[in-house]
């Protein structure tokens, strides 16, 4: 479920973003599909693998959290984030 996985994500590997245009959606998913990993953005009550670009649009205009697996390198996921404006 979304809650347990939210649980289970270490907190650096948990940001908030806003998602407030489609240059936005275009940026989160060319850095997101550069990355060996995965990144979702939770937000309500869904979960959205930001390597979607069809799925992120459900997002536009809304804030969540997004979030990287604790497999995933800390140091790569920051860089993601950087490249992504968060």
């Amino acid at each position: 479920s979304l809650i347990y996985l939210l649980k289970k994500v270490k907190k650096n590997m948990c940001y908030p973003v806003s998602i407030n245009s489609i240059k936005d959606i275009e940026r989160f998913n060319k850095v997101a599909t550069e990355q060996d990993f995965n990144m979702y953005i939770s937000c309500d009550n869904i979960l959205v693998d930001v390597k979607s670009i069809l799925a992120m649009f459900a997002l536009l205009g809304k804030s969540g959290v997004i979030v990287a697996p604790d497999h995933a390198n800390p140091k790569a996921f920051l860089k993601a984030l950087k490249k992504m404006g968060v």
